[in-house]
């Protein structure tokens, strides 16, 4: 029953239930009266009661809230709207706003990447002479060149699933499908064939038993690899909660898309801290034996970055899957490699790479304010790999001129924030030991 459990509800009508103080969250009444178990009811079922003024109003009696509106998520309630009453009725008119996510129905193709032809891809690309078609080429147009090489294979040999199609179930493998299809075919013809009910047990019993093996599997690696888990709660969700209908300044509401984006892009804009150049810290005087003049940027190098990629991750602006980059790590290290070197000699960056497509999370209290909302920006993961590559040569560099301090944990391999705690806690272990008093600078 637990796969039926509603989405979005919405209870209306006239409760008359006046001892009920919904400002102060109680019951007026005792523990055996009608008011206190209906009370306890809605608390029960994690229900929240949105109307706060009166709502039946009669002459020569005390205003009373008798009509409730109530709704199993907090943000579902836009705006309630009190208007006088129609004709000889004492009940006031209430006008509900509404707010819920719905899932388009618009068919929506995308590239399935786990099923790639990568064989074909990698023979089609070993053919193109990158060094002879990029050597002239500026960083913008090799990008350009490559992304472009990357596209026409990815739709060459990499086939195309269209959103509006029913997804098969997580748990259910090709041997649980396989039984329940002959279910379903025994089923158009059980009247003539009477193993229809033996085959409906054992598809059952085989779907079961799947479903059971999945839910063992996440709940085992959920902290090692939480994805999965996220990725089999979300299945059990039958819709997306998108981006309520934000309130602007004026209090007005925002009504398409492209406003919530604009006002989003506002708000996220007001609150980005732009360093100056001023504000950079005095460093010291330093004495090193060798100075970093030029990044070692080589094929291994790039060709080892992109095969420890992950796989699963989501591709950026530029469309390109970590699952082909790191594929077909062999053939595509030397242009990418050829990319980064010019974009280190010329020290500029392709524009694509200057892009990033950002998601509003919603954090906390109501959905309908935009500062309850955090950016999430995903950049192009080959603008990352080269990030990686800049910051192994930083490091190398200070640490073979030993410029680290030794206190330095953060940003530091094998020193994390945890091993600095435990720094902190032996010095004062060893002051409180020895009774004296410990100092941290």
């Amino acid at each position: 029953m637990a796969d039926k459990k509603p989405q979005y509800l919405l209870l209306i009508g006239d409760f008359n239930y006046p001892d009920i103080n919904w400002e102060q969250d109680r019951s007026l009444k005792g523990e055996n009266h009608a008011a206190n178990k209906f009370f306890m009811a809605t608390k029960e079922a994690f229900l929240i009661q949105h109307q706060r003024e009166p709502t039946r109003i009669k002459e020569g009696e005390c205003p009373t809230l008798d009509d409730l509106v109530m709704t199993n998520r907090e943000d579902m309630i836009n705006d309630i709207i009190i208007a006088p009453s129609l004709g000889k009725s004492d009940h006031v008119v209430l006008i509900i706003s509404l707010s819920y996510a719905y899932q388009e129905t618009g068919k929506k193709e995308y590239f399935n990447f786990t099923k790639a032809n990568i064989k074909e891809m990698r023979k089609d690309l070993e053919n193109i002479r990158w060094v002879d078609e990029l050597k002239c080429l500026s960083v913008g147009e090799a990008w350009e060149k490559l992304h472009k090489e990357l596209d026409r294979v990815t739709e060459k040999y990499v086939p195309k699933m269209g959103g509006s199609r029913a997804r098969r179930k997580k748990w259910l493998d090709r041997d649980t499908l396989r039984t329940v299809r002959q279910k379903h075919k025994l089923y158009r013809c059980w009247a003539r064939f009477q193993t229809y009910i033996r085959s409906r047990n054992k598809g059952t019993k085989a779907c079961h038993k799947a479903k059971k093996k999945l839910e063992e599997m996440v709940a085992t690696q959920a902290k090692t690899n939480p994805k999965s888990f996220w990725s089999y709660v979300m299945s059990k969700t039958k819709s997306k909660t998108g981006t309520a209908d934000l309130k602007r300044s004026d209090g007005s509401n925002t009504m398409t898309d492209k406003e919530k984006a604009d006002l989003l892009n506002t708000f996220f804009q007001s609150v980005f801290t732009v360093e100056k150049e001023s504000n950079l810290p005095d460093m010291s005087e330093y004495t090193y034996d060798t100075e970093l003049t030029n990044l070692n940027i080589s094929v291994e190098k790039v060709h080892k970055q992109l095969t420890s990629l992950k796989i699963a991750k989501a591709p950026g602006p530029d469309g390109i899957s970590p699952r082909i980059l790191s594929e077909l790590s062999d053939v595509l290290a030397l242009p990418i490699t050829i990319v980064y070197r010019k974009s280190m000699e010329t020290s500029k960056i392709p524009d694509e790479w200057r892009t990033a497509d950002v998601t509003p999370i919603f954090k906390k209290r109501s959905r309908f304010v935009v500062n309850n909302y955090r950016p999430v920006s995903l950049t192009c993961v080959l603008c990352k790999v080269m990030e990686v590559l800049v910051r192994e040569n930083i490091i190398e560099h200070l640490r073979r001129n030993d410029l680290i301090n030794q206190e330095q944990h953060w940003f530091t391999k094998g020193r994390s924030c945890v091993m600095q705690i435990l720094d902190v806690l032996d010095i004062w272990t060893q002051g409180e030991d020895s009774m004296r008093s410990t100092w941290i600078t």
